[in-house]
C-alpha cells in the first residue's frame, strides 16, 4: 500500500516485507518506535519517509524531512561531482560535527570517518563505543577519467555500496549512495 502524506511516500510495513522478498531495493526508512509505549502503533508519518530522508527519532525526522522539501531535486545532476550527508539511518546518536545536507565536492582524495581531520566526520559521541564508524573509515577519490572511487580503510563496520559491503576500491556514480557502517548515508551528486 502507498500513501502520500504531506509530500512524503510512505509504505505500509506489509509492502517494505513483499518489496525486500522480491529483491527490490526498499524506498523507505522505517523509524524507531522508541518513544512509544508497547502495543502502539506509530503514525504513518511517523513509521517511514523517503528514502533520501533519513531518521531515527521524532526531531530527526522533521529535520529529514524539510530536507527534502527544500532540495532542488534537478541540480542533483548540476555541478561538479560531490559527496552529500543525507542522513543516519536507526541511529540514535546524531552526528556532532556534519549537519544533514552537508556538502564536500571531490577534487582529489575525500576522507570519510570520526576523526576531526575527515572532510566528513561523523563523530556521534566523545569515546569509541558511542560511535560506529572507524577514525578513518573510508576514502573517496576522483579517478583521471573523471569518475569517484570508494575505498574501505578495512572499518570493522564496513562501507556498503549497491547494498554490497565493498573489500575493493569501488566506483560510484551520480545518483547512487554510499552507507558507512551501514547507518550513515552519503548521496553522490554532480556531472
Amino acid at each position: 500500500m502507498l500513501e502520500l502524506i504531506e509530500g512524503v511516500v510512505v509504505f505500509s510495513p506489509e509492502r517494505e516485507r513483499e518489496t525486500r522478498a522480491y529483491g527490490e531495493r526498499p524506498r523507505v526508512a522505517f523509524l524507531a518506535a522508541s518513544e512509544k509505549r508497547f502495543g502502539e502503533q506509530p503514525s504513518p508519518i511517523e513509521r517511514a519517509v523517503r528514502a533520501d530522508a533519513y531518521a531515527s527519532d521524532r526531531a530527526m525526522l522533521a529535520a529529514a524531512i524539510a530536507y527534502a522539501r527544500s532540495e532542488d531535486r534537478a541540480a542533483r545532476r548540476a555541478g561538479p561531482l560531490r559527496l552529500v550527508y543525507v542522513g543516519s539511518l536507526g541511529e540514535e546518536r546524531v552526528t556532532a560535527k556534519t549537519p544533514l545536507g552537508h556538502t564536500v565536492i571531490v577534487r582529489g582524495r575525500i576522507m570519510i570517518g570520526r576523526a576531526d581531520g575527515c572532510a566528513i566526520c561523523l563523530r556521534q559521541g566523545a569515546h569509541s563505543d558511542q560511535n560506529t564508524t572507524a577514525r578513518w573509515h573510508a576514502v573517496v577519490e576522483r579517478t583521471e577519467r573523471g569518475t569517484l572511487l570508494v575505498t574501505d580503510q578495512r572499518s570493522t563496520q564496513g562501507t556498503w555500496v549497491r547494498d554490497l559491503s565493498i573489500r575493493e576500491p569501488t566506483e560510484v556514480a551520480p545518483g547512487e549512495e554510499i552507507a558507512i557502517a551501514c547507518g550513515h548515508r552519503l548521496r553522490i551528486e554532480g556531472a
